[in-house]
């Protein structure tokens, strides 16, 4: 988690994990607020939430040190911490307030409410652009997804939670395409490219064919949980190959301006 501060844009990061947050606490307010809401629905949401949560705090911290001269980050981190203190005492207050006043769904909102106004100020901050090299994505999106299907939760929960599975898989395709057409020589590109199509489509019906017969033993719940399971770990597994991690936005070799023509 950590690292994603700094292979990808730490404004992103933090902007992302707010909205996250944001939507983690809206679901929790409206499956409370029309009495749909069970106890393994808030511990699911509030567990992506503590995730994103995870992802937040590091990035946030590489982004203080873009945006904060050197000579004035001791203030902005004691600024920071005094804030932070002060949330921590006046939060809980607040919220119990509320729940006892208007209850537990007005309270969730409210918490929403505070993520959706610190997404919108992180993204009106001025940031410098960091260099940040194109990398395969990582499915780890897909899990809250497969989770909620195998707890048979209700169809609004599972279109809010498609959301992020489905953007996660646009950005893996964006991100494999341009890393294969930087990092591939151009006269191989086009090899490289069935190959990968060729494995995928020859394993998507390996999966399914596999995925019924341990359905009718073990149960459908368990296969999903399985397979959120090798989402997740597919995230330090990727990371843990050094060609991925330490991959260069530009191969070293490659010349930083396009090649003239001939004369």
């Amino acid at each position: 988690m950590p690292v994603a501060g700094d292979l990808l844009s730490r404004r992103a990061v933090v902007i992302t994990a707010d909205v996250v947050r944001c939507g983690t606490q809206a679901l929790a307010a409206v499956l409370l607020l029309i009495g749909a809401g069970t106890l393994w629905h808030l511990a699911l949401l509030q567990a992506v939430a503590a995730t994103a949560t995870a992802f937040f705090g590091p990035a946030a911290a590489g982004l203080l040190a873009d945006v904060v001269p050197e000579a004035h980050r001791r203030q902005a981190n004691a600024l920071l911490n005094a804030t932070r203190n002060g949330v921590v005492l006046v939060a809980p207050v607040v919220s119990a307030t509320l729940v006892a006043a208007v209850g537990a769904g007005v309270a969730f909102a409210v918490d929403a409410v505070t993520f959706l106004i610190s997404a919108t100020a992180l993204a009106a901050l001025k940031a410098p652009d960091r260099p940040v090299p194109p990398r395969p994505a990582v499915p780890a999106a897909l899990a809250p997804l497969l989770v909620l299907l195998a707890l048979g939760a209700p169809v609004p929960l599972l279109a809010v939670a498609a959301v992020p599975a489905g953007v996660q898989a646009a950005l893996h395709t964006v991100f494999v395409e341009t890393a294969r057409q930087t990092h591939v020589p151009a006269e191989l590109v086009a090899r490289a490219t069935s190959f990968a199509t060729v494995v995928g489509l020859g394993t998507a019906p390996l999966g399914m064919a596999l995925a019924g017969p341990a359905a009718e033993r073990v149960g459908a719940g368990a296969v999903l949980v399985v397979g959120a399971v090798a989402a997740v770990v597919s995230v330090p597994l990727t990371l843990a190959v050094r060609s991925v991690r330490q991959l260069p936005a530009e191969p070293a070799d490659r010349p930083s301006g396009p090649a003239a023509g001939p004369a």
